[in-house]
């Protein structure tokens, strides 16, 4: 095969790639990102294998596994030099996990993303950077700064796909702006708009993505899914969304807000959440998913995700091989007792 087509099967591994993860359709994503590292590697095209890491950290960090996330990225930013269009994805991955931790660095990868996003001219790189400073000024309690970063991804936002344009009208309800969402919006976020909170972290948590569900949630009036966002939080390690919630709860009035979470939880083995810790507890007592779904009201299909997660976590493939290593590693409940 020549070297244009070699780079032509590169480019479409990637852009198969990004157009599933983009519709947070990771688990059919994941052929084209394996497959394509794989020949890129082989064929020695650094550019498209850096694409796909690069799209592979932004992956970790909306599936919630932060910390492979973070490790990623930086190495990328490392590897990859002053490249400003190859160091994009890195720069927005690991200063969203930096500004949701409280970590000193976000704003140093924010500015220089959205400094090569302008430079670019290129609409979707615009409005993820955007969105990603407006998420950072929210974090901050800088709801203004955060409202102008929403109205100017809102500015591109006529080109962009269902699901960018609707993370473009949830951060514009969510900082107060008067403008009006555009277009067709992905399910989740017009839950979130119409204000279907619970409905909204529902899908979310059904797509793979903590972070988005617990952010739905933490928009919510009332007490119960604002605890369910503070614990998510928690459970995330996500210590400045976590503080902006139990303002919230303050200012509502709720009682005895939790102060923070155990030491235990936050730095937790594997990067397993509560909900994933439950349900590793009842497949280590042998349940199926439809008793583990009686067991915790949720649904199937959502059991079926935090299975699939937790056996990714764990690194095995069967139920009985995620019990046995949960015994080895301390990580059931009677060991944690």
């Amino acid at each position: 095969m020549s070297g244009h087509c070699e780079a032509q099967a590169d480019r479409a591994f990637t852009n198969l790639y990004s157009m599933y993860t983009g519709q947070r359709r990771f688990a059919d994503a994941e052929r084209y990102y394996l497959d394509g590292v794989a020949y890129c590697d082989e064929h020695d095209i650094v550019t498209y294998a850096t694409c796909l890491r690069g799209e592979r950290a932004s992956v970790l960090e909306k599936t919630g596994r932060w910390e492979d996330a973070a490790l990623l990225a930086a190495e990328l930013l490392e590897r990859v030099g002053a490249s400003p269009i190859n160091r994009f994805s890195s720069l927005i991955t690991l200063g969203k996990i930096r500004a949701r931790r409280g970590e000193p660095g976000a704003w140093e990868c924010l500015d220089e993303a959205a400094a090569a996003a302008d430079g670019s001219a290129e609409p979707s790189l615009i409005a993820e950077a955007r969105l990603a400073r407006a998420e950072a000024y929210w974090l901050k309690a800088d709801v203004e700064a955060a409202r102008r970063e929403a109205e100017l991804a809102d500015e591109v936002a006529a080109s962009r796909n269902s699901w960018e344009r609707g993370a473009i009208g949830v951060w514009l309800s969510r900082t107060g702006s008067t403008r009006l969402s555009k277009g067709e919006l992905a399910a989740a976020y017009l839950l979130q708009i119409k204000g279907d909170w619970q409905g909204a972290a529902e899908l979310w948590t059904e797509l793979g993505c903590p972070f988005d569900a617990a952010m739905a949630l933490s928009d919510a009036g009332d007490e119960k899914p604002l605890r369910d966002a503070l614990q998510a939080f928690d459970d995330l390690g996500a210590a400045a969304a976590a503080r902006i919630t139990r303002q919230k709860m303050r200012r509502l009035g709720i009682k005895s807000v939790p102060v923070g979470p155990r030491t235990t939880t936050r730095a937790h083995p594997r990067g397993l959440t509560r909900r994933d810790r439950e349900v590793l507890d009842l497949i280590c007592a042998g349940r199926t998913n439809a008793q583990i779904a009686e067991h915790l009201f949720i649904s199937v299909r959502t059991v079926d995700h935090h299975v699939s997660a937790v056996l990714a976590k764990l690194e095995v493939r069967t139920r009985n091989a995620a019990a046995s290593q949960a015994v080895r590693l301390g990580l059931t409940a009677a060991a944690e007792s």
